[in-house]
Parts: structure tokens; C-alpha cells; sequence
């Protein structure tokens, strides 16, 4: 599992066929990156940090970008399209620093959707949120979650990009 995160002063400019899902995740990770500033060294991780949290350096609060998810469907006869949805965490140690976060994954997903569009991931929108907690050594964690879904369309085929 990851102990460090990834650099997130790199913006995206495309995402293409070949390479969508690190594209996709990218693109997200650069804009969550931009809009949400937490005071912790390390916020932002590509999955859970379980080998920080096991060695006691995990700091919380935490958001956590999972890799996006993908179906195919046909378009027109040369064009298809990939169905992605992608899930943002936040783990806080309150229920208000965790709302905070999330409503700022919103406002970040909300303020950029021109950016997604020309990027070709169309039709962003909120499936939606959860919320949940756990213990850990005797402290409630507050969990939200935020689940986007979007389009990206491409032209089939060996020559179609």
C-alpha cells in the first residue's frame, strides 16, 4: 500500500482510449488536489494507507481517490463510450471535519466541470454520498463517501483512437 502521495502540482490536458484510467484518475486527483487543502503533510492517497496506519503515522483526516471504474456501450456505428464512475473517501476524527471535506470534494468537482468537459468526460454528476464510522483504538472515525459517475466518448476500432 502507499505511504506517500502523489504529486499533485501536474494537471492533466486529455485522456485518451489508451490510457483512460490513469487519465481519469489523474485529472481527479489534480483537481482534488487543487481545492482541498487540509493542515496534514499527507491528505490525499490512491487507497487506503495501511501500512501508516498500522505503524502509528497515520494522521487523520484523510481522503482517499479510489481508481475509477469502466463499461463500454455502443454510441453510433463508429463511436462508443466508456461509462466511468470513480469514489472519493474522506476519514475524519469528527463528523464536522469530515462534512467539511466532502462539501469541499463537491465544490471541487462542481467548479471544474468545464475542465471536464473539454478533457471529454462528460456528463459528470453525483450518483451519491454515504456516511459511516468506525472505531479505531478507542476513536470514532467519520467516513463520507462520494460516488461521480461520467461518460468519455471515443471512436472504435484499430485506426479510431
Amino acid at each position: 500500500m502507499p505511504t506517500e502521495t502523489i504529486n499533485q502540482s501536474s494537471y492533466l490536458i486529455g485522456a485518451t482510449k489508451e490510457t483512460i484510467i490513469p487519465d481519469v484518475f489523474k485529472t481527479f486527483w489534480s483537481i482534488l488536489g487543487k481545492y482541498v487543502h487540509p493542515t496534514t503533510d499527507k491528505f490525499w492517497y490512491p487507497s487506503f494507507p495501511f501500512r501508516d496506519l498500522n505503524s502509528g503515522s497515520l494522521s487523520y483526516p484523510v481522503g482517499i481517490l479510489e481508481s475509477p471504474e469502466f463499461s463500454n456501450e455502443k454510441f453510433t456505428i463508429e463511436k462508443k463510450f466508456y461509462m466511468g464512475s470513480i469514489l472519493v473517501e474522506i476519514y475524519a476524527t469528527s463528523s464536522e471535519k469530515a462534512d467539511e471535506y466532502i462539501q469541499g470534494v463537491l465544490d471541487a468537482i462542481d467548479s471544474e466541470e468545464q475542465t471536464l468537459w473539454t478533457l471529454n468526460l462528460r456528463m459528470v454528476k453525483l450518483e451519491g454520498m454515504s456516511q459511516d464510522f468506525v472505531l479505531r483504538n478507542e476513536a470514532a472515525i467519520h467516513i463520507r463517501r462520494a460516488r461521480y459517475s461520467f461518460r468519455y466518448t471515443y471512436k472504435r476500432g484499430l485506426y479510431g483512437g
